[in-house]
């Protein structure tokens, strides 16, 4: 691979040099005392013996991938190297993966088997801490490097005095098949940024490329002074949840430079924990168990318990920032970047076929609740649209559509190594543009905080207008609906009523009718009875009459026959 040297091709913030060479450390450079200051201490001076380059191979449970990592490594046009595998593998696999090193039989293999129990982030710290090379980096047990990375790396290194080096992969078997080969457009363009650059945007760039400008240690090489540095202030390097990202912002802490090659010198194979982190996939659920945490956990700095990729990257950030803030405590969340990342994450997810509709309430209700400058920006932008109506995903714009990976026909091959074999022998024609130019980037954020959203205003408003009057019918036609639901559950309320108390006055008639019978029916067999007593018990009960009816009644007799007596005894 060759890499443009002729011109002056190195941008350090927004400024244009000409290429350094070792001893030119003051050319281009904005002089960074604390961070210089930081450097010169720890130093490090290169011992005889020592390897230039340690490649630090964390593995676990993938032994057939292991072997591919290993042998591009082995195949590396330059030599001077050395391999640290350090195995976490489960016991049974762990036997695979030593067997794997064993068949290798190289003498710059070095393996280190760990209790097969630490987190990715434990087993990525332990195999730095392994390293004797003058220049750290890691290679991922399920990627390859391209025959030539070592050699361009050391070339650039020697050209520049680079002190941390980062390159771009290109991508293969990620389809279902996994024999689909693509490759990333470069510009095979050099360039120089500070740490405060990169930091700048990636709090406030585009949300689908500002993690990508972190110096990660997985597509990249440090030096071993400034990971001695970074350890001896926080006693490690890589830290939980995002071991790339952690290391990365530690990297930005300690150095004044990073060196960025816009150029594919690894090929990633295949999906790892960032996919299956956003897909909630079974390697997600083992990352999470073995750290031993719940998915808000994950994001316990962010503005909502929404566990995004983009939560929990940030949140790593703010807790490096915590380990040094010193360096790192004049950078400050910016929530509308946040909320833009989340919605970009919900997109991609939902595009793939996992629908997060429970974060996504979450994130919706933690919007709510924030100020209405930041709410009304992020309401104003094409992703909130996109993600509130999937089938209107923002379409890409002029700076995302230079940098996606394009392929109208997919290439197969059967290998990765057959599908780097083709790539050197078809060379990439440059891209025009990468986002890895961060001049322009940073000129973009820029003008985005006072001028993108104004520009959008009456778009925006005409947009408000138009939904606020279908809010407005579709309010009146929920109105009117209510209210004939209502009307019908009344009258439906009215008839059961209505029908519950005609039953029930029809019940008590027939009860009354029922007991009036049987009174009617009582009375007649008690006249029955009575009639059937004998006449000498009649007689014998009438005699038990009280003295007090007797006298009654013979004082009735005697006033109705005394005028009788009476007058028949005064007749002549």
């Amino acid at each position: 691979m060759r890499l443009e040297h002729d011109a002056p091709q190195i941008s350090v913030d927004g400024l244009a040099t000409a290429p350094r060479v070792p001893g030119d450390e003051g050319v281009g450079r904005r002089q960074r005392t604390p961070r210089g200051a930081i450097q010169s201490r720890a130093k490090h001076e290169p011992s005889a013996g020592e390897p230039f380059f340690t490649i630090a191979i964390p593995t676990k449970n993938r032994p057939d991938q292991l072997r591919n990592a290993i042998q591009s490594t082995l195949q590396q046009t330059f030599s001077d190297f050395e391999v640290v595998v350090c195995d976490n593998s489960d016991e049974p696999q762990s036997a695979e993966t030593a067997a794997v090193v064993r068949d290798l039989a190289d003498p710059r293999i070095r393996y280190v088997r760990t209790n097969g129990r630490l987190s990715m982030a434990d087993n990525w710290d332990r195999a730095i801490a392994e390293a004797r090379g003058r220049f750290v980096g890691i290679l991922t047990d399920r990627s390859v490097f391209r025959r030539d990375a070592l050699q361009v790396a050391r070339t650039e290194i020697d050209i520049t005095g680079a002190k941390v080096l980062v390159w771009a992969n290109d991508l293969y078997g990620r389809d279902p098949e996994g024999t689909v080969y693509k490759r990333r457009p470069s510009t095979f363009k050099r360039f120089l940024h500070t740490p405060d650059a990169i930091l700048d945007y990636f709090l406030h760039g585009h949300p689908k490329y500002s993690s990508k400008v972190i110096p990660k240690l997985l597509a990249g090489v440090c030096d071993r002074a400034i990971l001695d540095a970074i350890r001896s202030t926080t006693s490690r390097v890589c830290f939980p949840v995002s071991p790339d990202y952690t290391s990365g912002f530690l990297v930005l802490a300690h150095c004044d430079q990073v060196l960025s090659i816009d150029a594919s010198l690894y090929v990633s194979c295949g999906t790892g924990n960032g996919s299956n982190f956003r897909q909630r996939g079974e390697l997600a659920d083992r990352f999470r168990a073995d750290l031993g945490l719940e998915w808000r956990d994950m994001v316990d700095r962010m503005p909502s318990e929404a566990c995004f990729s983009t939560g929990t990257v940030l949140n790593d950030f703010l807790r490096v920032r915590e380990l040094v803030p010193d360096r790192l405590g004049h950078l400050e969340l910016d929530k509308f970047q946040y909320y833009l990342g989340c919605l970009f994450d919900y997109i991609k997810t939902s595009r793939h076929g996992v629908l997060r509709s429970e974060d996504f309430q979450v994130l919706l209700h933690a919007l709510e609740q924030e100020s209405p400058d930041v709410r009304d920006k992020v309401r104003a932008t094409r992703y909130f649209e996109g993600a509130i109506n999937l089938e209107l995903m923002p379409t890409l714009d002029e700076e995302t559509k230079d940098h996606t990976i394009a392929a109208d026909e997919p290439l197969r091959f059967d290998t990765v190594f057959d599908a780097m074999a083709w790539d050197e022998a078809n060379p990439r024609t440059p891209a025009s543009s990468t986002y890895l130019d961060l001049t322009i980037r940073l000129a973009h954020v820029a003008k985005s905080r006072s001028a993108k959203i104004s520009e959008r205003e009456d778009e925006n408003k005409q947009r408000r207008a138009l939904k606020w009057s279908q809010n407005r019918e579709l309010k009146a036609k929920q109105n009117w609906e209510r209210k004939v639901q209502q009307h019908e559950l009344k009258a439906n309320q009215n008839r059961e009523e209505k029908a519950r108390l005609y039953e029930l006055k029809t019940n008590q008639k027939r009860e009354e009718k029922a007991r009036q019978r049987e009174l009617k029916s009582s009375r007649k067999r008690d006249l029955k009875a009575k009639q059937r007593v004998p006449k000498e018990t009649r007689r014998r009960d009438s005699r038990t009459t009280t003295a007090r009816e007797l006298r009654r009644r013979s004082v009735r007799f005697l006033r109705r026959a005394m005028p009788f007596f009476l007058g028949k005894t005064d007749r002549p």
